[in-house]
C-alpha cells in the first residue's frame, strides 16, 4: 500500500467549500473540531487519500469516455443503445 503525504494545513483550512457536503469538507470540519493532534493528523492523511482517489476516478472516467468516443466513431452508434 502506498504511503501518502498528509494534506497541508493550508489545504485543511480552505473555506471555499463551507456549507457543501463533500468528503473533503467533512474532513475539514472534523479537523477544525478536533483538539487531539492524532485525529488532526489522521484527517490530513484521509484528505490526501480522498484527493488521490478523486484523481484516479477522473482518470478512469476520461479513459472510459475516450473508449466510448472511439467506439462511436468506428460503429456510428452509441454504446449501450
Amino acid at each position: 500500500m502506498k504511503r501518502r503525504k498528509p494534506a497541508s494545513v493550508e489545504q485543511m483550512e480552505q473555506s471555499k467549500w463551507v456549507g457543501r457536503e463533500t468528503i473533503c469538507q467533512t474532513l475539514r470540519d472534523i479537523y477544525e473540531l478536533a483538539d487531539d493532534e492524532r485525529i488532526r493528523d489522521k484527517t490530513r492523511l484521509a484528505m490526501a487519500m480522498a484527493k488521490a482517489m478523486n484523481k484516479k476516478l477522473r482518470a478512469y472516467r476520461n479513459k472510459a469516455d475516450r473508449r466510448a468516443e472511439n467506439f462511436r466513431d468506428s460503429s456510428g452508434i452509441l454504446p449501450g443503445f
